[in-house]
């Protein structure tokens, strides 16, 4: 009876002897799974992982394994609510200041990006959208708002330029040309009375015809507002695109960046934004929540050798540098030590030393 509780004792109680084999074994497989990680084989161990998890993802949905509430939960976090840190902004200073440099160097024709082929398609679709162009003439025709700027502009414009036909008149008549005319001191003083009024009509005019003139630009057909577009293009399809944006510097480019970032962070707190982006998100997963996993990756053109292929690209040096750095070992280490020092373990451990240990002959009594 107390041989039989000794050993119940051993079993329940892990000795040394069971947490020294455990570390041997973790030590062991340690060794085993960094060996594979570095060896030549790799990429032909990464392509089987692959392969695997390809045909297993055939019989597993996509709605099992993530669900629209979730991706919601992200985009509300890094697109709405996430602020770019410092390191970014600085990020963005530099960037400007290399591509600015970049695209000024051996800089190519607007042709050179896009053909004229592809311009006249574009052209074409947009020329199709008449509903929007009337309606853009109507809200131009009937807008306070657009008459009110333009005659704010045209006003501006007459202040700075009718002061000076006074020194003008005075500068062609010469001095003492009030004595000279006697008739033109009371005609001046005529003009001087009306200027105001006079400068009233000239806006009205003024304003109008330059509405007029833009509503009838808008109110081309198809095929005149396409022959204005082509000639445009003609006049500018050979020039580089350095001399398009000269005057703009690199300061100017790192502004327009944080100008968008600022506009970004504004607009993205808006309800009608962030309902639209949830519509998609919700819109995708009707269409692809019932797809398997291996199908929707084809489907969105993801093949599998895209996958071995990037596995080749990226594992390679990624697992060289974390064993040059003495990291490899702690991360598998990590992954294993908890379940060869766990009780269960040990335990087990502690039997099978039991179990195999050769039996103690008894003492004679």
């Amino acid at each position: 009876m107390t041989h039989t509780s000794d050993q119940s004792s051993k079993l329940d109680q892990p000795t040394t002897q069971a947490r020294a084999l455990a570390e041997q074994l973790l030590a062991a497989q340690v060794n085993f799974v960094k060996a594979r990680l570095s060896n030549a084989e790799l990429g032909d161990q990464a392509a089987s992982l692959i392969h695997f998890c390809l045909e297993q993802g055939k019989d597993i949905r996509l709605d099992e394994v993530v669900s629209a509430s979730s991706i919601r939960e992200v985009v509300q976090v890094y697109a709405f609510d996430l602020n770019l840190g410092a390191g970014i902004i600085e990020l963005i200073g530099a960037m400007a200041q290399r591509l600015y440099s970049e695209a000024n160097h051996l800089a190519p024709t607007l042709q050179t990006l896009i053909s004229s082929h592809q311009l006249e398609q574009w052209i074409d679709k947009i020329l199709e959208l008449d509903q929007v162009r009337h309606h853009l003439v109507q809200a131009v025709l009937q807008s306070p708002a657009a008459h009110a700027v333009i005659g704010q502009i045209i006003s501006s414009l007459l202040n700075k330029q009718l002061p000076k036909w006074r020194e003008q008149v005075a500068g062609q008549l010469g001095e003492g040309w009030l004595a000279k005319t006697p008739l033109l001191p009371r005609l001046m003083k005529l003009l001087l009375q009306q200027e105001e009024k006079l400068l009233i009509i000239a806006e009205q005019h003024l304003s109008q015809f330059i509405q007029n003139q833009g509503t009838q630009l808008l109110s081309l057909d198809a095929a005149e507002l396409k022959d204005i577009a082509w000639q445009v293009w003609l006049n500018i399809k050979d020039i580089p695109l350095n001399e398009l944006s000269s005057g703009i510097e690199a300061l100017d480019i790192e502004e327009f960046f944080v100008l968008l970032y600022e506009t970004w962070r504004e607009l993205r707190q808006t309800e009608y934004l962030q309902r639209l982006i949830f519509t998609g998100i919700d819109v995708f997963f009707e269409v692809y929540g019932d797809y398997p996993l291996s199908e929707l990756l084809e489907e969105i053109g993801i093949s599998r050798q895209h996958l071995i292929n990037d596995a080749n690209r990226f594992l390679p040096r990624a697992i060289a540098a974390l064993n040059q750095h003495h990291v490899l070992d702690q991360l598998i280490r990590l992954q294993l030590s908890d379940f060869y020092f766990s009780a269960t373990t040990l335990k087990l451990i502690q039997q099978g030393l039991i179990h195999s240990a050769p039996a103690q002959p008894e003492k004679p009594l």
